[in-house]
């Protein structure tokens, strides 16, 4: 509730008072509405950058266990390693994807998954 109150006075004396009570309960929960809504924002920017600079990050490790992976052909046991890095490095991207998805609001694609490959991997 809100209150405002004043003294309404004539010719130098109080006459009397006044007084506006205010049910301000709509009012709060739109504020609170509102400021949940702009933490939520936020949070979907700063998710959005970071998944960007991890993004970048991915870019890279990749790039070099790619080349790793060709020149160590020769080496089965090693390009096994760089293999594992770059299957590594594809379930990263795919969680920078969500993690983008979340920041820009877009509903999820839900899709069929391998349960007993993935517990595997």
């Amino acid at each position: 509730m809100r209150l405002h109150i004043r003294c309404i006075s004539g010719s130098g004396a109080a006459d009397g008072i006044e007084g506006i009570v205010e049910d301000v309960t709509e009012v709060r929960a739109l504020e609170r509405q509102t400021a949940a809504s702009a933490e939520i924002r936020d949070i979907g920017q700063l998710a959005g950058g970071i998944a960007h600079d991890f993004n970048n990050v991915l870019g890279a490790v990749l790039g070099w266990a790619e080349i790793g992976y060709d020149q160590s052909r020769d080496h089965p046991q090693i390009a096994e390693y760089f293999a594992h890095i770059r299957q590594q490095t594809d379930r990263a991207a795919v969680l920078t994807r969500e993690l983008l998805t979340f920041a820009r609001r877009q509903p999820l694609q839900p899709r069929p998954v391998q349960l007993n490959q993935i517990v595997e991997n």
